[in-house]
């Protein structure tokens, strides 16, 4: 297979965008035993340069049908069993701003600082941002290795996979880069990060038949997620622990709190908050100084469990089928994720108390701090109070059905009629404080939409 695409577009007075793609693929199979797949992809993008602007991204997968080798037939218990692997390298262009390589100029006016009369003849545009002319295609490496098999007459099936990859080139904002203030302006991106990922998916699917008729069946798969920053232009002298490389994508930080002020002696003994020091009160958490520096900043910010991306998901679903009857369960559910969910019990002016917990009182017990109205409250008050493990197992989705197979229906006019009860989110099992449906839903501030709990009757007819 050969392709070759190429687009110009605009929307308004904008300059025209243009994308170019050259790629093939080709396919080998010998006897359903040996099996090989090339691929390769020459891209052309507008956000680079003319000396980075295209790129050659190749990729290649073999597989091995080993239950087709005459040394396997015997073992009768065996359907199919095959292994692959695959290599390759993608490209990404998806970059935020256009003109990424060359320097922006904003319009000044008539007016420069220091002149007299401070009106000039002339029009003027100073630098608004800094280009790089080396910027380039994010990369990532990926390599899997796979297994599907197949046992016992189809009664076990599924699949096993193991994958890494490494992300690198990526685009560092200026912003993000470890450049000094004397600089003098904001850096240019440029292409600096890495990462690491790794993880592995699991799937099996079981079905079996009895001599009646009744079938069982059984979908589950598993997936297995981590990453690492290896390199993110982290300023030299920055704390291991206040750095981005060496945790994941998007890291927790938070304060640490270590217990509660539990009398006017522990407060005044305990470490002074940068900001409204003032404002802490008996009752209020006593937040750790991470760095021991004898005061409490963002500095003592620390990682604190998981990223708002779960490392594992989960999902299975178990039906039944019988002379026309059938009825399906689904469950899903993810866990190692952390999210952040303020639920401030009287904040500001809001006459608003949720139900988090036990209070503290003054003999030390409680889960949580007083609630107090206030809108100053000392660096770092929260701790870790509002960041939950975001866990979670929902019994997605159930339904029970049945299908009419009797000849009355064909007297009708139908050729099929079934008849279903069905329901979406019925149940869940969490520690949240309220039901958020998406994986990737992170921090919110009182609360979020609910996921709505749906039931379903209706009829399907075919004439």
């Amino acid at each position: 297979m050969g392709l070759f695409s190429r687009e110009k577009w605009a929307t308004g007075s904008e300059f025209y965008h243009f994308r170019e793609d050259w790629a093939f693929r080709a396919t080998y199979n010998y006897v359903m035993r040996y099996f090989l797949e090339v691929n390769g992809a020459y891209n052309g993008s507008e956000r680079f340069g003319p000396e980075h602007r295209f790129a050659f991204f190749p990729s290649f997968s073999p597989g091995w049908m080993i239950s087709e080798e005459k040394f396997m037939k015997s073992l009768q218990f065996l359907d199919m069993l095959k292994f692959r692997a695959s290599y390759g390298k993608i490209g990404d262009d998806n970059v935020s701003g256009r003109w990424l390589y060359q320097d922006q100029w904003a319009y000044r006016g008539n007016v420069i600082m220091g002149t007299v009369p401070a009106n000039t003849p002339y029009t003027v545009y100073r630098t608004s941002s800094l280009g790089n002319e080396d910027v380039h295609w994010e990369t990532v490496e990926k390599k899997n290795f796979g297994i599907n098999y197949s046992f016992l007459g189809g009664f076990i099936a599924g699949s096993i996979d193991i994958f890494r990859d490494k992300r690198t080139d990526i685009l560092v904002a200026g912003g993000d880069r470890a450049i000094p203030s004397y600089f003098g302006a904001t850096a240019p991106t440029a292409n600096l990060g890495e990462v690491k990922s790794k993880g592995y998916e699991l799937s099996v699917r079981l079905n079996y038949v009895f001599k009646n008729d009744l079938r069982l069946w059984a979908n589950a798969n598993m997936t297995h997620a981590t990453n690492k920053i290896i390199f993110a232009d982290d300023p030299e002298l920055t704390a291991a622990y206040r750095r981005r490389a060496g945790y994941a994508i998007n890291q927790t930080h938070s304060y640490i709190d270590g217990g509660f002020i539990n009398s006017w002696d522990d407060l005044y003994g305990s470490t002074v908050s940068e900001s409204y020091n003032d404002s802490k009160l008996p009752g209020d958490y006593a937040i750790i100084d991470f760095n021991g520096d004898g005061q409490i900043t963002e500095d003592d910010q620390a990682p604190y469990k998981y990223t708002d991306t779960p490392q594992n998901t989960y999902s299975t679903t178990v039906g039944v089928e019988w002379k026309g009857f059938s009825a399906t369960v689904q469950f899903y559910g993810i866990s190692n994720v952390s999210r952040l969910v303020n639920f401030p019990t009287f904040h500001s002016t809001s006459n608003v108390a949720y139900v988090e917990g036990t209070y503290w009182s003054k003999d030390g017990s409680g889960e949580i701090p007083m609630p107090r109205y206030g809108t100053n409250a000392p660096t770092g008050a929260d701790g870790t109070r509002y960041i939950y493990d975001a866990s979670y197992l929902r019994l997605k989705n159930a339904e029970i059905s049945y299908t009419f197979m009797s000849k009355g229906i064909k007297k009708l006019g139908m050729s099929t009629c079934r008849i279903y009860l069905n329901g979406d989110n019925l149940f869940l099992w969490t520690d949240m404080p309220d039901d958020r449906e998406s994986n990737f839903s992170s921090s919110a501030s009182h609360g979020a939409y609910p996921t709505m709990r749906r039931f379903n009757l209706g009829v399907d007819v075919t004439f």
